[in-house]
């Protein structure tokens, strides 16, 4: 998340300044999430099917009945989704009378198998599989409701999936018992078809969308309009397509979607034909507020073939300063809100993010918060206490001044690439929350703002609210790694010992942050546009300050080495050479940051010394682009997989080579640059193939020849700045796969960190 509204330049900024119940309509024939596909049982026998051996398919009976409370359950807090597993050789019998409960239990199961998935990958396979335990497990959840996504989870990370990708995610979530994700995709096909009934012309309609890599900042109102071109109606046909897929499958797989809901922000030529002032933003006591929130409401319940999950998420005040802060404002604002909401659809519960009370605390305080809140019943809201593991807001407010609420850990900000956690920390904080209050916290989830890293913390996270104590860091990271690399099987028991140590080095360092100032991923400096001075030790939630000894991701990466060398066939386990490159990563990446310090120690000087700028500048740049060489062996790591993904939902030429600027102008310069220094430049940034190497490597390359040119008096920053963005701009418009670019992986994964191990090793 950012501060839009202090960053964001006012061409791309939108500021935020009852009426009767409309019938549904119902398309004949219409489609539903409710009977597009088998559920209950038969949907988690079809995830068997999908995602373990054949051997495997016959092997499970699912049923839906009671489950009694496990001995270790508190019963002040309550039971949900229970399940019981009994194994025998031939049969596992599986029994919840939730379905969510059912996916748990399979999960459960096959834990014990030696099993499990992962973002990047699983180890679901015959020969990671263990010997068929047999006995009984069971377990249960204290929460109600656990929570899956940040509306901008959809652009950072889900931007460019196609439903592959979002099949295997949905079995993840629903194997880590997830009963509560984030469904707002494909909102715009909705809001277009509500447009043109309003009257609003075609060109008006798709020239209000932002561009595919950006909708998350359009839902919220931070921006409107796409900069390069308009999106297309086979955007949004394609992105409807794929939205009905993925409600259709979370319903089955018994979950609860959060679907979109009108937040306050219409076209301005809309107002010709709603009335009101012509505002681009449209206060919720207004009466267009209401016509507005039943157009859309209908809308979408009738494309959803009359059904309707009955929560939705809106985010009033996103990084957007209200027009008043009035207590009696902000009251009539929250009740106008449910209002509208309840007149369509009786049973509505408005789903908001409690992000605006960390990121604005000048406006949000113990006045106006009550305020808000206040308007509506403790039935009709659920907060989600956004970043409850670092920048928690219930402990301010009193629990949400008895508001249902969410504790939620997201500290991945513009799904930046770092190892950081704090284990303990997290693991005994939800278990605090929950106890101090057992009432009315009624869940816990990820809102992370991208995916696919530090995968040891979100799954630590989602096993939380699985337990009614505090889970032992230390003990669940050991098994943990022993399903991840599969090492119960003999071809892989040798290196073990040397796996388990390395990530006990890790767990103790770079997942044992306890300076609580910086709050997120940590960003490399060497991501960050050049400068000589300020990119050191930046805390926050977008810090550079690195609180661990740098050594031992070293001494890690020399431990998965080991476990390599006594156990070859672990170069083939998914998750160990996702991990050996993501820490050989981690350990070069923070090699540079010393060459960098030398580099501009020797330039500024009273008597620069041109031959140690001139070396550093070079070893700096060889590092970065040996580097692109390791990110290279794994998929994971690729610029070139996020492009594909771009270019593959269009057969258009032109299509192509604009979401393939969309997607490089995410990661980079973040928007226009239309103001220097952008502000949001690098805050998505990737430590990937293809940008480590071609994109940062030359911009150091670049700084190391303005500084040769200009001494500490002549430097300047604003000068360098302009330079920059022109290179920026032109890597942004370029297309992937000339002078020799490859769309997939290159080189060993083992073999080549092994070999820029030994190349480095006076760095590292």
């Amino acid at each position: 998340m950012r501060q839009f509204a202090a960053l964001l330049s006012a061409a791309l900024l939108l500021f935020l300044g009852g009426g009767a119940a409309t019938p549904v309509l119902k398309r004949e024939n219409a489609w539903s999430p409710l009977t597009s596909e088998a559920n209950g049982t038969a949907a988690i026998q079809a995830l068997v099917e999908r995602r373990l051996p054949a051997s495997m398919h016959k092997l499970f009976q699912f049923q839906v009945g009671p489950v009694s409370s496990s001995s270790s359950s508190n019963s002040t807090w309550g039971s949900y989704d229970p399940y019981l597993v009994n194994a025998t050789s031939s049969v596992v019998t599986i029994t919840s009378p939730t379905t969510p409960g059912l996916s748990r239990g399979l999960l459960a199961y096959l834990r014990e198998r030696g099993g499990d998935i992962y973002w990047s990958g699983d180890t679901l396979t015959p020969s990671l599989l263990a010997d068929p335990p047999t006995g009984s497990w069971q377990g249960e959840s204290w929460a109600k409701w656990r929570y899956l996504f940040n509306v901008v989870t959809y652009s950072y990370t889900m931007a460019w999936y196609d439903w592959a990708k979002w099949e295997y995610l949905l079995d993840w979530a629903s194997l880590h018992g997830v009963n509560m994700p984030l469904a707002i995709g494909g909102q715009e096909y909705i809001w277009a078809e509500v447009y043109r009934d309003l009257g609003l012309p075609e060109d008006e309609v798709l020239a209000y969308f932002s561009g595919p890599a950006f909708e998350s900042w359009f839902r919220m109102g931070n921006i409107h309009g796409s900069w390069g071109q308009n999106v297309t109606q086979e955007w949004l046909d394609k992105q409807w397509g794929l939205q009905k897929q993925i409600v259709g499958r979370m319903v089955a797989l018994g979950m609860t979607p959060v679907l979109p809901a009108f937040n306050g922000f219409v076209p301005k030529a809309l107002h010709q034909y709603i009335g009101d002032t012509n505002n681009s933003a449209i206060d919720p006591t207004w009466s267009t507020w209401q016509t507005m929130q039943s157009k859309f409401l209908q809308k979408q319940t009738e494309l959803y073939g009359n059904w309707t999950s009955h929560y939705y998420s809106i985010d009033l005040y996103n990084e957007l300063t209200p027009t008043s802060l009035d207590t009696a404002y902000l009251q009539n604002n929250t009740r106008s809100v449910v209002t509208s909401l309840r007149n369509t659809d009786p049973d509505a519960v408005w789903v908001m993010q409690g992000w605006m009370f960390v990121s604005d605390t000048k406006s949000w305080n113990k006045t106006t918060i009550p305020a808000l809140l206040s308007g509506a019943t403790d039935e009709e809201m659920i907060v989600l206490d956004l970043a409850s593991e670092a920048i928690p807001a219930w402990n301010s407010t009193q629990g949400y001044y008895g508001k249902n609420w969410v504790w939620n850990t997201l500290f991945d900000y513009g799904q930046n690439m770092g190892l950081y956690g704090s284990l303990t920390h997290y693991t005994t904080e939800v278990i605090r929350a929950k106890s101090a209050n057992s009432s009315n916290l009624i869940g816990a989830g990820l809102t992370m703002e991208g995916m696919n890293n530090n995968e040891l913390v979100f799954e630590l996270a989602l096993d939380s609210p699985w337990s009614t104590t505090a889970i032992d860091p230390a003990s669940w990271l050991t098994e943990f790694i022993r399903r991840r690399y599969g090492l119960c099987q003999s071809s892989l028991s040798a290196g073990a010992d040397a796996a388990v140590a390395a990530w006990q080095i890790l767990a103790s360092s770079a997942y044992n942050n306890t300076d609580f100032s910086v709050q997120g991923v940590v960003k490399s400096p060497l991501e960050l546009v050049p400068a000589t001075s300020g990119l050191l030790n930046k805390t926050g939630h977008h810090p550079t300050k690195i609180t661990y000894n740098t050594s031992e991701v070293t001494l890690a990466l020399d431990k998965l080495l080991e476990a390599a060398s006594l156990a070859p066939a672990l170069g083939q386990v998914d998750g160990f050479t996702y991990d050996l490159v993501d820490t050989a990563r981690q350990a070069m990446i923070n090699a540079g940051i010393p060459l960098y310090s030398a580099m501009i120690s020797a330039w500024n000087s009273t008597s620069p010394n041109v031959t140690a700028v001139q070396d550093r500048g070079a070893t700096l740049v060889q590092l970065l682009q040996d580097l692109d060489t390791v990110l290279a062996t794994n998929k994971n790591f690729l610029l070139s997989e996020w492009i594909a993904d771009a270019r593959s939902w269009s057969s258009n030429g032109t299509l192509q080579a604009f979401y393939e600027y969309e997607a490089r102008n995410q990661i980079t310069l973040w928007g226009t640059g239309n103001t220097t220094p952008w502000p949001l430049d690098r805050y998505a940034s990737k430590q990937w193939a293809g940008v480590v190497g071609d994109f940062y490597g030359k911009n150091w390359d670049m700084f190391a020849q303005y500084l040769l040119a200009n001494n500490a008096t002549s430097f300047n920053q604003t000068a360098w700045n302009v330079q920059l963005l022109s290179f920026e701009e032109q890597w942004g418009d370029a297309t992937w796969g000339g002078n020799g670019q490859s769309w997939s992986t290159s080189g060993n994964a083992v073999e080549v960190v092994k070999s820029m191990r030994e190349k480095w090793s006076g760095h590292l």
